[in-house]
């Protein structure tokens, strides 16, 4: 998990608490595109937006634009990990670890950027288990002011090395991609690696590629002013922009219902990595890591891994948020309390009675002050339609749709083996350009 003090935002506008659910797998960061649910604010009487079809994929040419918008906002400390009680980011024991391996997208943290991956390595920008919908080429992909932060004494960014058995690779998080990070402090190593001069020791850096060796950020960042999203908005006045579109969004009155119950039994459910039947080199209904090899296949994809996985559910194993709608209103707007959203238990949703071409705010609501923490856990599926006179969205025939963004590929080389058609690339997508 990685936990973020302050607020993280994942989309801009879109709510993490229910768009990470969609694709909530190994990655740590919600893979939404931006802004699309808000209304146009270049026209005078507002507009409401309509939703397109997107392809994620396993590569560039399955993408058919960027995205424009931050993937998280941080507004104080970042942490890949948990910080231990009383720390202060300049002791060994400052940080809990975490199996968290990578983080899709741009990043923006006010605060200062802990990290200790117990995988070794943490990968920034373009990931193995992500949706591929990425920022335009040449981006800070992330940013690390070190302004608005509990953490006085400590450096702007620092990496700790993994505490877990059997594990001792001297790396920090590594930037995937053509992509940039600045960090407004000193530079810094591994802690406790002082003298360790290779770029890999650096808290953060960016992985080289084939004859790119690996390369150093810019620390000492001091110009904010050219740190910018997709749509402009700069690092610092993105915080006021949120807070702003934020508190007029928490004005609106309810359109919906929520219910909070046991998300259903299932058997055999299949979660799929983006690219799980992309070589033909595999077995695709090999279920574990024994891969099947062909007889012809070339040494040079020796290196490349695809998954897919399965478990299987008991009723209750998961928590279910159920919204529904009133199947007339262009916007639809539903409250949700925080403490709803604080459990074990991972949470799925279900969203019924929703127009097509109707846009979806989730308010969520601290009813037990502003010292409340929401430490939520996303769950595996995400239901979208079905009749509203049933509790089960399996009974009422809603559309399971977690598993969209894996199915809209497109065939590329010849080592690809062509999707099949699902409607539910398409639904998937459009619904997750629907929430904020």
């Amino acid at each position: 998990m990685v936990s973020a003090r302050a607020f993280s935002h994942a989309r801009s506008l879109t709510a993490a608490a229910v768009a990470v659910a969609m694709m909530a797998s190994v990655a740590v960061t919600a893979f939404i595109p931006t802004y699309s649910a808000n209304a146009d604010q270049s026209k005078d009487d507002g507009a409401f937006a309509t939703s397109n079809t997107i392809h994620m994929g396993d590569g560039s040419t399955d993408v058919n634009e960027a995205d424009t918008g931050l993937a998280t906002y941080v507004g104080r400390d970042f942490y890949v990990g948990a910080p231990t009680d009383g720390e202060t980011g300049t002791a060994d024991g400052s940080i809990h670890g975490s199996w968290a391996a990578e983080m899709e997208g741009q990043t923006f943290i006010l605060g200062k950027y802990m990290q200790r991956a117990q995988k070794g390595f943490f990968t920034i920008g373009t990931v193995a288990f992500g949706a591929q919908y990425k920022p335009a080429a040449g981006s800070t992909i992330i940013a690390v002011e070190g302004t608005n932060t509990n953490l006085s004494g400590a450096s702007t960014a620092q990496a700790w090395k993994s505490s877990a058995s059997g594990i001792d690779t001297t790396q920090g998080a590594g930037i995937s991609g053509n992509y940039q990070g600045v960090v407004g402090g000193n530079k810094t190593t591994l802690w406790g690696m002082p003298s360790c001069s290779k770029v890999t020791c650096s808290s953060i850096y960016k992985y080289g590629s084939g004859t790119t060796p690996d390369s150093d950020v810019t620390w000492n960042y001091a110009d904010w002013s050219n740190v910018k999203d997709g749509q402009g908005n700069t690092i610092d006045s993105f915080g006021d922009k949120f807070k702003s579109n934020s508190k007029q969004l928490s004005t609106l009155k309810d359109t919906g219902g929520v219910e909070y119950g046991d998300a259903p039994a299932q058997q055999n459910y299949e979660r799929k990595k983006y690219d799980w039947n992309k070589y033909s080199a595999y077995d695709n209904d090999d279920v574990h890591s024994d891969y099947h090899w062909n007889t012809n296949h070339p040494s040079s994809e020796k290196n490349f891994s695809t998954y897919k996985l399965q478990m299987s559910f008991n009723s209750g194993d998961e928590k279910l948020i159920t919204f529904t709608g009133d199947k007339e209103s262009k916007l639809q707007v539903f409250t949700v309390q925080a403490s709803e959203l604080n459990t074990d238990k991972g949470i799925d949703f279900w969203f019924r009675n929703i127009p097509d071409d109707a846009s979806v705010v989730i308010n969520v609501v601290n009813e037990n002050g502003p010292s409340n923490e929401i430490q939520m856990r996303t769950g595996w599926r995400f239901w979208w339609g079905g009749a509203s006179n049933y509790n089960d969205p399996d009974t009422a025939g809603a559309k399971e749709i977690s598993n969209g963004y894996v199915m809209g590929g497109k065939t590329g080389n010849n080592n690809q083996i062509p999707y099949s058609a699902d409607s539910n690339a398409d639904t998937y997508s459009k619904v997750s350009q629907k929430l904020m």
